[in-house]
């Protein structure tokens, strides 16, 4: 398990590769499999929640692996400097998830002033047991990152 500090104040390691990720539509055919435009109420939306997968000879016992159930709340994001902020109100979490430069950059971007122009992803995850469900609460396009 990762130390809680790595999520407050990751040591992020400089000279680090960057790829270019393009801006998906989710209501691109290609990606039709990967997510889903939710129309209507998004509290009334169902949420997948499936057992893990297993991996090897690892199995589940029979009725295991969907205990974490569904968690509602806020997911909010904020630049602070030059690091971009997530706050989960769903789990209690709050953790960097991106910069906006390199961190041997970080120090000079500051110092200029500079505002984001990019973000340079830290911190993703994958709920491999169901889905996650984000909805605009002003009903207007967004990114998720």
């Amino acid at each position: 398990m990762t130390d809680p500090g790595e999520y407050l104040e990751p040591t992020i390691p400089t000279g680090l590769a960057v790829r270019d990720l393009p801006v998906v539509d989710v209501r691109d055919a290609r990606v039709a499999a990967l997510a889903e435009v939710v129309t209507g109420d998004p509290h009334e939306f169902p949420v997948p929640v499936e057992a893990w997968p297993v991996v090897g000879n690892r199995v589940l016992d029979p009725g295991t692996g969907v205990g974490g159930g569904i968690a509602t709340g806020m997911f909010r994001c904020l630049w602070q400097g030059g690091q971009l902020w997530a706050t989960n109100e769903a789990i209690g979490g709050r953790y960097v998830i991106g910069l906006a430069t390199p961190p041997e950059d970080l120090e000079t971007w500051l110092l200029a002033g500079s505002e984001p122009e990019q973000v340079l992803l830290w911190h993703l995850n994958y709920p491999p047991d169901g889905g996650q469900l984000f909805a605009a609460v002003d009903g207007k396009p967004f990114l998720v990152p």
